[in-house]
């Protein structure tokens, strides 16, 4: 007996989006082929970096740095006086420093900082003073 039924087309479920449909295109019309549509980023408007974060620990590996707030920043080598860095904390002891650098982010960028810092269950952001200047920094909650 014949086969009545139509073949059906091995992807004829897949409806790609205009966005992918997109990237594709561009992709193709750039030369790169399909690999390149993955690498293809498209950066948000810049903002303005009003927000200094002084930072002592993880967030010195500015891969890390660039993952936590999703921005890439430069970081100013600065020394924070009157504390002591203890274990992943930093505490208020006379003739100490603690060694960091300061970062530029966006109130956007802070807040995402906030979450990687899991603000407030496990740190807090408090604002310290170093050289007359004010910069957030984060501590462990006890």
């Amino acid at each position: 007996m014949p086969n009545t039924k139509e073949p059906r087309a091995i992807f004829s479920r897949f409806r790609p989006s205009r966005r992918s449909l997109a990237g594709f295109l561009v992709g193709v019309l750039c030369g790169g082929g399909i690999g390149l549509t993955m690498l293809i980023h498209i950066n948000p408007p810049p903002t303005e970096r009003t927000e200094q974060v002084f930072i002592y620990g993880t967030l010195l590996n500015p891969y890390i740095r660039n993952i936590a707030c999703l921005c890439q920043t430069s970081s100013t080598p600065v020394t924070l006086p009157h504390y002591e860095k203890v274990g992943r904390n930093i505490v208020p002891q006379e003739n100490s420093v603690v060694y960091g650098a300061v970062i530029q982010v966006s109130s956007r960028e802070l807040r995402r900082l906030d979450r990687y810092e899991k603000v407030p269950r496990k740190y807090r952001r408090e604002q310290i003073t170093i050289a007359g200047d004010d910069y957030w920094v984060y501590r462990l909650n006890f």
